[in-house]
């Protein structure tokens, strides 16, 4: 019997939610379930051009279902694949419905979950939802169809799904309001420390710098960090360079992210960097004096769970946050992470000022964090209760 993916495609390469996709199927893997992870369509420029649609990466089956498993270059060609990979997907639960056990929906569009849950009422199968951020508290300036979206699946999601995968308390506690009865665990930020300890430490050979690695998409975030690089630069706390490890093809905001850069006279101090191997940014964790992932006091970051937070941990490097959310609920401050009391350039030079030359210390907080981050985000310690929670019954 099978357990299946569906809904968000990339597999495997990707950024934190094909992360946190791969994760989550390795330690149902390990737990004896046999996993297939759907692509539905192609949405790769640069993926192996050719036609084989069965794959295994990293362990892990996966299936490309559209016609071509790449993206290809016009409109046309890229919208009657895309009708490809919708008909194919269809056809093979279709075909195979009798050996799903179970399907893991990954998505944000509350359209697509109802679709999904159509299908698993008709084909026999049970659909279990990762929950990992309250879309209805994303501002951004999206058109009125993105803002009805979200509060839709927030409001309703638990009504179309017979359980949950919730990142944090957080969204495991509005689920539980919503339907006291839906089966729900909690499946934090995840990470591989086996696969960390497999990559051999390079040497630092660049002299000390401090670490961002994140998306574009939180523009406020990373001008944040570049702020207090030069707070820090200027107050002569720290003698180093920043280093920014940022993904997603916004050209605008890349550009605007350069252009700031250069307006506050720091262009020789920082490092973009994008696209690289992924041994290359264990090391470039571990040779990090801090590891950044500033938090606001928004409801949309209290609800959330970075997944850099597993990877940071991982390093053995201090991760320095905001003490709200899921941070708080994990790391301690002074402990095993650097906590500021508040999302501003004040609290975190202040949280920063004392320690900052302080290795000894540093060296101690990463050291903690490793272990907490060992007991709460390694992926394998989470094959029991996804286990548990797919034992659902095929069939009431």
């Amino acid at each position: 019997m099978f357990v299946l993916h569906l809904g968000l495609s990339g597999f495997p390469r990707g950024n934190a939610p094909i992360q946190r996709i791969k994760l989550t199927f390795k330690a149902l893997k390990n737990a004896g379930l046999f996993p297939l992870i759907i692509n539905k369509h192609s949405i790769h420029d640069n993926g192996v051009k050719t036609k084989q649609r069965l794959c295994r990466s990293d362990g892990l089956s996966y299936l490309n279902a559209s016609y071509l498993p790449y993206r290809p270059p016009n409109f046309l060609s890229r919208n009657l694949n895309k009708i490809s990979g919708n008909f194919a997907e269809f056809f093979f639960l279709l075909l195979h419905k009798n050996k799903i056990q179970s399907a893991i929906f990954y998505g944000s569009s509350f359209g697509e979950l109802l679709y999904y849950r159509t299908l698993s009422k008709v084909f026999g199968f049970k659909l279990i939802i990762q929950y990992v951020e309250l879309r209805s508290a994303i501002s951004n300036d999206r058109n009125f169809l993105f803002k009805w979206n979200n509060r839709m699946f927030d409001c309703y999601c638990h009504k179309f799904c017979d359980g949950a995968i919730a990142i944090s308390e957080y969204l495991k506690n509005h689920l539980a309001e919503k339907n006291p009865d839906l089966p729900i665990i909690k499946v934090p930020a995840l990470c591989d420390f086996d696969e960390f300890a497999s990559i051999p430490t390079a040497a630092n050979t660049e002299g000390p710098y401090l670490m961002y690695c994140g998306t574009i998409e939180y523009y406020q975030v990373v001008e944040f960090i570049v702020d207090l690089f030069g707070r820090l630069k200027q107050e002569a706390l720290f003698s180093g360079y920043l280093i920014l490890v940022v993904s997603g093809g916004n050209e605008e905001k890349m550009s605007a992210l350069k252009t700031m850069i250069v307006a506050k006279g720091l262009r020789q101090y920082v490092q973009i960097k994008s696209n690289i191997e992924y041994s290359d940014l264990i090391n470039l964790y571990r040779n990090a004096k801090m590891l950044f992932i500033p938090l606001r006091k928004t409801l949309q970051d209290i609800a959330r769970f970075p997944h850099k937070i597993g990877e940071y941990t991982a390093a053995k490097r201090p991760v320095v946050s905001t003490n709200i959310g899921e941070v708080a609920y994990y790391l301690d401050d002074m402990q095993s992470a650097l906590l500021a009391d508040n999302f501003n350039l004040d609290a975190y030079c202040n949280k920063l000022r004392t320690v900052i030359a302080d290795d000894d210390l540093l060296n101690e907080i990463g050291s903690n964090g490793y272990r907490i981050g060992f007991e709460h985000f390694h992926y394998k310690n989470y094959e029991t209760p996804l286990f548990d929670l797919l034992k659902l019954k095929v069939k009431d």
